[in-house]
């Protein structure tokens, strides 16, 4: 039940070594590397849009000298190859002073070059000769961390250079939120505050007719479990099945040695969070996180079965329903994952 980047995060957390996809090197499935058999790699297939056809004209026909000889070789398509570009395949074959939206935009004029001859790709690389290896240096800024994470997620559904939490240490180290590998130090029966991405959401049914919705964040120390009972659903449910990237107040609970659960009071996205504490600073947030909306709700306590929620069409709609925008894959995460999150910074 759990995303592959979570399963990639434990192996980080063990001291395997996670290495992203390069051309020459990728396979068509997960491979250990290393001397000490210490690292893995990411393999062509998880490159979002890339055929069996294309990985396998890579693995056959490398090694490749280049961007250029790469797309022409294997015949890429150019959606194909501007993945690849971005999550850094053709690193090695180009480093620095060579940047990725310097071969982007190689992607782009190899591309204008075949429609406009008309010719097949192969064939236009042999007319350009040697200057097809060239990689023009346009003075362009190369990726930030931060773009590079976004562009791994978009294309790999995997954040492997970096982890997407790292970008927000700053603001969870002002609000004193508590890391998973540091849960087992908190007393039982304290009020927490933890953040991560979410990785899995369950709400098994009772014979109640009520719901308890577990949900598993990874901050990439480690997986954060926290329960959702009945008294906090109305309040938060949203924010639970439609934020990837959330902040959970919950209270802690040993339950043995190496035991712990949370029981949550509260979640918010942490885009948001982040842009309340960089427009308005750590008291505006911490207002926020510490309002309670069930005490205001105390005489209006609802004791029959969950209602359900009214979509602004006027249907009714489940509390539980886990929605995304039509055409979205539920294999990745969606847009609104990125674009909460503005502020971050590389």
């Amino acid at each position: 039940m759990y995303p592959k980047r979570l399963l990639l995060d434990d192996a980080r957390v063990h001291g395997i070594r996670v290495l992203g996809i390069n051309v020459n090197i990728s396979g068509d499935a997960y491979q250990v590397e290393g001397a000490d058999a210490q690292a893995i790699r990411v393999p062509l297939t998880e490159v979002a849009g890339i055929s069996e056809r294309e990985v396998q004209r890579l693995i056959d026909r490398r090694p490749f000298s280049s961007l250029s000889d790469a797309i022409g070789r294997a015949e890429l398509s150019r959606p194909v190859a501007e993945n690849l570009v971005v999550t850094g395949a053709f690193d090695a074959l180009h480093p620095s002073p060579v940047t990725r939206r310097d071969l982007l935009l190689q992607v782009a004029d190899i591309d204008r070059h075949t429609r406009s001859t008309g010719i097949d790709t192969q064939l236009s690389f042999d007319l350009l000769g040697s200057t097809a290896e060239y990689v023009p240096i346009t003075g362009l800024p190369e990726m930030k961390a931060s773009d590079r994470v976004r562009s791994e997620m978009s294309v790999l559904g995997l954040d492997v250079s970096a982890h997407v939490v790292d970008f927000y240490k700053d603001l969870l180290s002002e609000m004193r939120a508590t890391a998973a590998c540091d849960l087992l130090k908190q007393r039982s029966g304290s009020d927490v505050w933890v953040a991560g991405v979410k990785v899995a959401i369950q709400s098994p049914p009772v014979r109640s007719g009520r719901r308890v919705i577990f949900v598993t964040l990874d901050d990439s120390t480690g997986p954060i479990d926290a329960a959702f009972f009945d008294d906090v659903q109305e309040n938060y449910s949203s924010t639970l099945f439609n934020s990837w990237l959330l902040i959970i107040r919950g209270r802690l609970r040993r339950s043995g040695p190496r035991g712990v659960s949370m029981r949550a009071t509260g979640c918010w996205d942490l885009g948001d969070v982040r842009r309340l504490w960089k427009d308005e600073g750590m008291d505006a947030v911490r207002s926020l996180l510490t309002h309670d909306p069930a005490s205001e709700q105390a005489q209006d306590v609802q004791t029959g079965p969950r209602k359900v929620l009214v979509h602004a069409s006027g249907f009714q709609q489940s509390p539980y329903a886990d929605i995304t925008p039509a055409g979205v894959s539920v294999n990745r995460p969606p847009g609104k994952f990125w674009h909460s999150s503005p502020g971050i910074s590389g």
